[in-house]
């Protein structure tokens, strides 16, 4: 399960800030352009790790 903790970060629409509660987790993140900015990001409760969605509208583990 993953939870959106903030939104709207400094007014720019749809980038978002999510919390995941495993690493499985991460593949059921939006990837809509309509609905998610490239930028936003996840950070994995598991193992500590942090993600963003990169402007392939796909989520890459930094």
């Amino acid at each position: 399960m993953y939870i959106l903790t903030k939104a709207d970060k400094n007014n720019i629409r749809n980038l978002f800030e999510i919390t995941a509660d495993t690493l499985s987790d991460i593949q059921s993140l939006p990837t809509d352009r309509e609905k998610i900015r490239a930028g936003s990001t996840c950070i994995c409760i598991e193992d500590s790790s942090v993600w963003i969605l990169g402007n392939d509208y796909e989520w890459h583990q930094l």
